[in-house]
């Protein structure tokens, strides 16, 4: 029975949970109905009832345990800085979500960390972005400021390569804050889940406000 409660889940998270919710709402009313048994119910003995209750248990627990926990993939903030949303970008191509949902950062310091364990999986050749691929599975693009490709690459130092195993919280960039904002570069940090259509959503933890580094930032649930 078990599987073909997990069978439901695979059907969508959205669906599962209503349906837990009104399983739930269901089951915590044995009791009144109880005092108030029909003549057709009162043909149960006590131990086919009690069956009845246990086995409706069995059926509840296990997508309680394990409908979110197994489904939620985390992302942690590579950056230091105050939270921004997308849609108050000015590049419209992460503004409608072009590229993924997520979130910007603009920085207060000048380091890029990893945001979780996993893979290097391309490092721009103006250095001002990296893409990585969690162990889960979960594909990030660091893009560091709007339109800093313009800089071919001046005042960025990248400290990893492509095909690079890193843990969570490794120096993956440094750039030279100063010197891009004095080329007129804006540093607003988009911080992408590019393959969000592999999840039912992506969402931030909080949108306002000032983010440590490695502080949880994103979540993605199926």
């Amino acid at each position: 029975m078990s599987n073909f409660w997990y069978a439901l889940i695979g059907i969508g998270i959205s669906f599962s949970v209503s349906f837990v919710v009104t399983l739930l709402l269901k089951w915590d009313e044995p009791n009144t109905r109880n005092s108030a048994m029909s003549e057709s119910t009162q043909t149960l003995t006590e131990q086919e009832q009690d069956t009845t209750i246990s086995f409706s248990q069995e059926m509840v627990t296990p997508v309680t345990v394990h409908s979110i926990e197994e489904k939620k993939g985390e992302v942690f903030s590579p950056l230091i800085g105050e939270l921004v949303p997308l849609s108050e970008l000015p590049d419209q191509t992460f503004a409608e979500e072009l590229t993924g949902k997520g979130i910007a950062i603009r920085p207060q310091d000048g380091r890029v960390t990893a945001p979780f364990d996993g893979t290097v999986t391309l490092v721009a050749k103006s250095k001002h972005a990296i893409m990585l691929t969690s162990s889960s599975g979960i594909d990030i693009l660091i893009h560091v400021g709007l339109n800093s490709v313009s800089l071919k690459g001046k005042y960025f130092d990248v400290k990893v390569v492509a095909g690079q195993e890193v843990k969570k919280g490794e120096l993956l960039l440094e750039f030279d804050m100063d010197g891009i904002q004095g080329a007129g570069i804006d540093l607003v940090t988009p911080v992408i889940v590019t393959n969000t259509p592999d999840y039912l959503d992506v969402v931030p933890v909080q949108v306002k406000g000032v983010i440590p580094m490695n502080e949880l930032l994103l979540l993605t649930v199926c």
